[in-house]
């Protein structure tokens, strides 16, 4: 997710966000699984492709912003 790729967001750093929050927004026993849950490869997956559409997105916006 490189710079020109997606210009208009910092992916990494949007992923990173959304990882950071969903750590603080764990209860219970969830708190306790933190490495299980980090190491997830499907949550990896669904974050990745998150970030990657919603990124998408955004430039899509901009770009048709742009042209008005």
């Amino acid at each position: 997710m490189s710079k020109e790729d997606h210009p208009n967001i910092n992916a990494v750093w949007f992923a990173m966000k959304i990882n950071d929050s969903m750590v603080e927004c764990l209860r219970g026993d969830a708190g306790k699984l933190l490495f299980e849950i980090l190491g997830d490869e499907e949550l990896k997956v669904m974050l990745v492709d998150f970030v990657a559409n919603a990124s998408t997105r955004i430039d899509k916006i901009v770009e048709t912003e742009r042209r008005k």
